[in-house]
């Protein structure tokens, strides 16, 4: 999990969403302590709530629609699914969480 949240911070701090990456940051902080904050902290709003939440981060958009921008976007959505798989074993995600893991598995399949 540790790997997957630096992965997902560093991705929000190249496009330009440093509030987003200081709470994946915080995050990272308690797994890397094996913290069970982590897990209270993974179903917050500010990780799956609205459209401001870091699951609505689209890099598609915010670098022009770009090969590299497109393939980031993607691997957002791939990451934001770890996540919630490790929610799925430790704590019950939200329904936001869920609904979102359902469309970006969906968009995964379609090559969206």
């Amino acid at each position: 999990m540790v790997e997957v949240l630096q992965e997902l911070e560093d991705l929000l701090r190249r496009y330009g969403q440093p509030y987003l990456a200081n709470t994946v940051s915080v995050s990272t902080g308690y797994a890397l302590a094996r913290d069970e904050r982590l897990w209270p902290s993974l179903c917050s709003v500010e990780w799956w709530g609205d459209s401001d939440s870091i699951a609505a981060v689209e890099p598609a958009v915010l670098g022009g629609f770009t090969r590299d921008a497109r393939t980031d976007s993607r691997r957002l959505r791939e990451l934001m699914l770890a996540v919630y798989a490790g929610m799925q074993t430790h704590c019950i995600p939200p329904p936001e969480a869920r609904l979102t893991a359902n469309q970006f598995n969906k968009w995964l399949v379609s090559h969206i």
